[in-house]
């Protein structure tokens, strides 16, 4: 009691705790060294000892969502995101759709488009038909829109300026074969965003008799290039595991690789990353591919459902289901 002690502390050892009772709070003293000195009144501060500063938190910008008319703008991190009723009557249709996906700085600007009007939910191909209805393709006419911010459904037709934590949108409409007005399918289409995480989930019931060519209900586009700069250089896969290159200065239009196997992909570009992945269960005509459109400067992932030739009859039901995360 009252006597000096010595203690060694252990190498390597970055901080230490002393316990003082409350009656030696003024007569303890802590020193560094071997020998001790002579006892200095109680001060709050000793020299040479570390005293940690709280790390400041970090602030995480929200997410936003701004109504305006029939477009919606989504912005979560990196990303930005335009929902927009659509109205083109030389494709016959008229829907809610994924109409543009963009890179934005911290101040909003954008850094890099990675597409617009083109499709980014899902579209089928009949065999022997022209094109691909749904979507961009057209031959669809919506009848329902609902939207839920933070699980409570807003009033679709007012204009809003909202943060959100989770935003749901779904979208109920028919499909037509192409270039007719005969119905092919009802669909379900439902949009998620949350957590730099958008998931695209669709449902198509069959209404009349349809031979698939091509589902291509999971998908991803992105251009190569922004303002002239080269913004995406690399890609991977769960497929191939190893790390490619995207090829810039194409002039054609092609497929660069497909497996069955390939459901995951991950583009690398300047300053974000992006990452696909098909969540639904694959059907036996499931088929992945990574293509390339030099002609229009711009790389492409589909996540085929259905790959090759499938009979539908009426009822039957087919599904998917993808995640983008971009960060």
């Amino acid at each position: 009691m009252g006597l000096p002690a010595v203690y060694t502390v252990p190498s390597g050892v970055r901080w230490m705790i002393q316990t003082i009772l409350p009656g030696w709070a003024n007569s303890t003293q802590i020193e560094v060294g071997e020998a001790p000195t002579t006892y200095e009144p109680y001060n709050l501060f000793i020299d040479s000892l570390y005293y940690p500063e709280p790390a400041a938190p970090t602030e995480v910008a929200a997410n936003k969502f701004v109504k305006v008319g029939d477009v919606c703008t989504i912005t979560m991190g990196k990303a930005r995101y335009k929902l927009v009723k659509q109205n083109n009557w030389g494709r016959a249709l008229n829907t809610w759709r994924l109409y543009q996906g963009d890179i934005v700085d911290d101040a909003g600007a954008v850094v890099h488009n990675l597409w617009v009007d083109s499709d980014g939910e899902g579209a089928i191909k009949e065999v022997g038909a022209a094109d691909f209805i749904g979507g961009f393709h057209g031959d669809e006419t919506y009848s329902s829109v609902d939207i839920l911010i933070n699980g409570k459904p807003i009033i679709v037709a007012n204009d809003l300026d909202t943060t959100f934590e989770t935003l749901d949108i779904f979208v109920t409409s028919k499909l037509y074969h192409c270039g007719t007005v005969v119905e092919a399918f009802d669909r379900v289409k439902h949009l998620s965003f949350a957590n730099h995480v958008y998931t695209c989930s669709n449902k198509f019931t069959t209404l009349s008799p349809f031979t698939v060519d091509t589902a291509a209900l999971a998908l991803f586009n992105c251009y190569k290039q922004y303002q002239g700069v080269d913004k995406i250089f690399k890609f991977t896969d769960n497929y191939k595991r190893t790390l490619e290159t995207v090829p810039q200065g194409t002039s054609v239009d092609g497929g660069i690789y497909n497996s069955a196997k390939l459901d995951t992909g991950t583009i690398y570009g300047d300053g974000f990353i992006i990452t696909i992945k098909y969540l639904d269960e694959k059907l036996p005509e499931y088929g992945g591919i990574w293509t390339d459109f030099g002609t229009q400067n711009r790389i492409k992932l589909y996540l085929h459902t259905i790959a090759a030739q499938k009979t539908l009859s009426v009822n039957d039901i087919i599904t998917s289901m993808f995640s983008v995360t971009i960060e």
